[in-house]
Formats: C-alpha cells, structure tokens, sequence
C-alpha cells in the first residue's frame, strides 16, 4: 500500500493506492503555489501505475490552470488501459473542465466508486459511493 498526503492552510491532497487502484482526495484553493506538490503527486502516481484512478474533488474551493495542468499531466502520464474517474466535482469545477476538455481525459461521477479505498485519513472518504 502507498500513502502521500500534504497539507496547509489552504490546500490539502492525500494519495493512497492498493494493488492497481489509486484513489486522490484534493482540497481547498488549487492555484500555483501547489505546483511543486501536485507536480511530485503526478510523479508517485505514475510510478504506481495504477489500473484504476480515481480524483475526488468535492472539496475544492478553488481550481485554475493549475488543476487543468495537474489533471492532464497525470491522466497522460497513467497506462493507456488505466480507467480514470473525477469524482464529485462542484458545479464550479465541472464548467472549468468542461470549458478546457479536461472532461474527455477522464469520466466524470457525482459519487465516489465502491472501491474507494475507505482507510484514508479524511471523513469525506466515507460519504456517498456509487453502487
């Protein structure tokens, strides 16, 4: 099992994966300042090479280019048989990834999946899951 997590003020990510799943919680304002973090996320993510990915991002307040770019970078970065799923996006980060096509990289869930890893470190882990 593989766990990352890192937190500020402003900004919180938790990375966890078992056998060929990865599961990543992103919270709070996604802008630059995040950059090197979500840059050295892609990297561990890559190197795992998971089957089965999944981004839950109904926790964040706030997303710009630096999310686009994230998002990109690590879905191009996966195994081209990986499944990718963007999990509970708000209405606000929905349109952002609608209006820069980041929704044609990855499907698009107002849940999270049943094979949500449950052993994460944050209560929303265990909010509502697709059945």
């Amino acid at each position: 099992m593989a766990i990352f997590q890192h937190k500020t003020d402003l900004f919180a990510l938790a990375l966890r994966a078992e056998s060929a799943v990865a599961c990543l919680w992103l919270s709070g304002e996604i802008d630059a300042d995040c950059t090197p973090v979500l840059t050295a996320t892609a990297a561990r993510v890559h190197r795992l090479a998971p089957q089965r990915m999944f981004v839950d991002l109904a926790e964040v307040s706030f997303a710009g280019a630096a999310l686009v770019n994230f998002l990109v970078r690590v879905v191009n970065g996966l195994p081209p048989s990986c499944v990718t799923v963007f999990c509970r996006a708000t209405p606000q980060t929905t349109r952002l990834l609608r209006i820069t096509s980041v929704d044609s990289i990855a499907a698009l869930s107002d849940r999270l999946p049943d094979t949500w890893l449950r052993s994460h470190t944050t209560p929303c882990y265990d909010r509502a899951r697709i059945g």
